[in-house]
């Protein structure tokens, strides 16, 4: 239980960081960003991450990734005088159905937590040997001594979550299934009532082709990272 509430407060600071460093990008948006916040702040934090690394300025490991959330989370402070929330239906909306959408996803994963089907196992030896790379690239775990040739952004981004929330890569990849169906469920979350069904012209197009594609899809669709 620890582990998921930890993981849960980690991804809610990041994307509350990330609504408001995008805000100028997102606030078109019916939902001004908020149900994708969560995504992109965790895409943020592992970028910034990875660039860090990059540059040598970093070690890609957990003082590294906290050293990148307090940036973000800092830096959001200072802007967040001038970002405006949607409405509460809106925000309510998307945290219940992400909340709801993560509990439901560990619980799936804590019934069956083997990593055993299709590409699991490959998935989370790639997420291993990212988590033990102080550098970039990551060392290749089929060919010691070469960087990895396979590409590996999502299980950067799991391990980002992993280091921040202190989970091994075994409990890191079972949380990033469950929260990458949460964080799509959250982010159509207001598909269904915004705008008004009378909603005409190409404001009412595009959602009402939203609301459709958030009934058939986001319960659907195969769990990721991010």
């Amino acid at each position: 239980m620890r582990a998921v509430l930890g993981w849960y407060v980690v991804v809610q600071a990041l994307g509350a960081a990330a609504f408001v460093l995008a805000g100028p990008v997102l606030q078109r948006l019916p939902d001004r960003g908020y149900g994708v916040s969560k995504s992109l702040g965790v895409l943020m934090a592992g970028l910034l991450l990875w660039l860090g690394t990059a540059l040598g300025l970093l070690r890609n490991d957990a003082r590294g990734a906290v050293v990148v959330l307090a940036m973000g989370v800092t830096a959001a402070a200072v802007a967040a005088t001038r970002r405006r929330l949607p409405g509460l239906r809106v925000v309510v909306a998307s945290e219940l159905v992400f909340a709801a959408a993560f509990a439901g996803g560990c619980l799936v994963r804590s019934l069956d937590p083997a990593v055993a089907h299709t590409e699991q196992p490959m998935d989370l030896m790639l997420l291993g040997a990212v988590s033990a790379s102080p550098a970039v690239p990551p060392v290749d775990p089929w060919l010691a001594g070469y960087p990895v040739g396979y590409y590996y952004l999502g299980y950067w981004l799991v391990s980002t979550l992993g280091f921040l929330t202190g989970q091994p890569p075994e409990i890191a990849y079972n949380l990033g299934l469950a929260k990458g169906r949460a964080a799509r469920s959250g982010a159509t979350a207001w598909a269904p009532t915004w705008p008004p069904r009378r909603a005409g012209g190409g404001i009412g197009r595009g959602c009402r082709w939203a609301r459709a594609w958030a009934r058939r899809w986001s319960w659907r669709a195969a769990p990721t990272s991010t």
